[in-house]
């Protein structure tokens, strides 16, 4: 069985700040951030 998983906005927000924060630093660790970020939401619709 598959959940939907709901990020709100003000999460999206967050990330993007985070993210922002982190590419200006390391590219490379934003990219991977997000990567991670991406795997744990599928991760969390396959098994709440």
């Amino acid at each position: 069985m598959s959940y939907r998983v709901r990020v709100l906005a003000r999460a999206w927000r967050d990330l993007d700040e985070i993210l922002g924060y982190i590419a200006a630093r390391s590219p490379d660790g934003a990219a991977r951030l997000l990567d991670r970020f991406d795997q744990e939401l599928s991760r969390l619709e396959g098994n709440p």
